[in-house]
């Protein structure tokens, strides 16, 4: 938990643009597999369903973030 908390003031004062994108992933990251961990621990079987969709929502976010930051190239 402290990880996340960690995770979330570095997203806030991270100066950089792509130190930014890369606290939203693995902040992301760590929100689903504590998500998934609740979902076993509880035996709440739907929240490994929000789980695998928040990773796949979050990850696809992070990939068009990367792509319109970074620009296209012609080349």
């Amino acid at each position: 938990m402290i990880v996340i908390i960690i995770g979330v003031i570095y997203l806030i004062f991270e100066k950089k643009v792509w130190g930014k994108l890369l606290a939203l992933s693995s902040l992301s990251l760590k929100v689903s597999l504590l998500i998934a961990l609740i979902s076993f621990s509880t035996s709440l079987r739907y929240l490994n369903d929000v789980a695998i969709m928040f990773l796949l929502v979050s990850g696809s976010g992070v990939v068009l973030l990367a792509y319109f930051l970074g620009g296209r190239r012609e080349g």
